[in-house]
């Protein structure tokens, strides 16, 4: 991906602020002292989202950017959405390709939530295309298995109804904070510090292929795949050249990881290996002792095979509570960690406590660009960031 910078310069010294109370509503005609200002009056910081801001974690950062909103209709006939923190400066707000920022009077700001202005012009979802009585021209539908319908589409239309908000809190994370795992990768951490050149193989299902990242589907911003996305950071920020090579294929199984790890993994005599399966499992209802006796039998072949790899397994994030793909995909996470725990020399990424995390302040449609289980833009940056963390001693 070719950096995004976009930056909105200062309009004047003396613009206009907005106010806002503890838990309160913004107001974008308010001049109070201690005011917020509000995305339409840039201040002379301004906006700026590059390499440096695309993968800032969420858990420490006091600035999070581009932050995906889907407003939907409230019981009062409203439409709003919950951002993970309450802001204290609102920078900006943006449509998904990033190319048109709202003005403030579009939206108004009360805790945690933003809520739409009668005026406003922001994409949002009724209750009645929730429900898939009126059903987007973009959208198509998905049985849920509990005989009733959800949204769905492997194309824009549901990335399309995303906004993107960029702002200052002082907020703490109230989730799990991963672990840095450094010190279980020894091997990679000499090659990050020598800046060694470092062969990466990922093998998993449609997630790991990197469905449906912006740039995988064609449109602005073109956000790399998660893989690309952490070879590209491993090489700027440690300054390692990475060989990725990919091998996940869409739709499959932890099974067929295990039949095909010799040719998917162990031909490429990887120094460093992302296995990334579990989804598919969880909805095919495999079970937790034949999930994880497959990826164990994985490791122990890229171990005998490739002696000086080291192994991330990566659990994998749930899908979308409301479709029949939810099932055992949460259930595999606790006896895989003590699997990956008999090792050395393999780490355990955990998206799944990740992903549980952000569900509890976001809706589908603000995680999954398919409103099921592949990631959006949002949730891409979130792998990446992980898999930052992970890396660090």
């Amino acid at each position: 991906m070719k950096p995004v910078v976009k930056t909105l310069c200062a309009l004047a010294l003396a613009a206009a602020l907005c106010s806002c109370s503890p838990g309160g509503t913004v107001d974008s005609s308010s001049t109070l002292e201690g005011d917020i200002p509000s995305s339409s009056e840039s201040t002379l910081a301004g906006y700026v989202y590059g390499e440096n801001e695309m993968y800032q974690d969420i858990w420490n950062s006091k600035t999070i950017y581009n932050e995906t909103l889907v407003p939907v209709e409230q019981d009062d006939g409203t439409f709003a959405s919950e951002l993970l923190y309450t802001p204290t400066r609102i920078i900006s707000v943006r449509n998904f390709t990033l190319e048109k920022e709202y003005s403030a009077d579009e939206y108004r700001i009360e805790g945690n939530r933003l809520i739409l202005t009668e005026n406003s012009t922001m994409p949002r979802l009724t209750k009645a295309n929730i429900s898939c009585e009126d059903v987007p021209d973009t959208m198509n539908t998905y049985e849920d298995g509990k005989g009733g319908h959800i949204l769905f589409t492997e194309g824009i239309g549901v990335i399309m109804q995303q906004v993107n908000v960029t702002y200052e809190h002082e907020g703490t994370w109230d989730g799990t904070i991963p672990e840095k795992q450094g010190a279980k990768l020894p091997k990679l951490q000499a090659k990050l510090k020598a800046h060694d050149p470092i062969r990466l193989v990922v093998n998993g299902d449609s997630i790991f292929t990197g469905a449906n990242a912006s740039g995988k589907l064609g449109i602005e911003p073109f956000q790399d795949t998660f893989p690309d996305g952490f070879a590209s950071e491993i090489k700027r920020i440690y300054g390692s050249e990475v060989t990725l090579t990919n091998t996940a294929i869409g739709g499959q199984v932890s099974s067929w990881g295990r039949q095909n790890v010799e040719n998917n993994v162990n031909l490429f005599n990887p120094d460093l290996v992302i296995i990334g399966f579990g989804m598919n499992d969880g909805s095919w209802n495999v079970s937790s002792f034949d999930y994880v006796d497959n990826i164990d039998f994985m490791i122990r072949s890229i171990k005998a095979n490739c002696p000086d790899a080291e192994i991330i397994v990566a659990s994998t994030i749930v899908a979308n509570p409301a479709s029949s793909q939810n099932k055992g995909q949460a259930s595999y996470l606790a006896p895989l960690k003590e699997m990956v725990a008999e090792y050395n020399g393999v780490a355990l990424l955990d998206m799944t406590t990740f992903s549980l995390d952000l569900l509890r302040h976001k809706n589908s449609f603000e995680l999954y660009a398919n409103n099921i289980n592949h990631p959006c833009d949002f949730l891409v940056r979130g792998y990446v960031s992980n898999l930052m963390n992970l890396i660090k001693e």
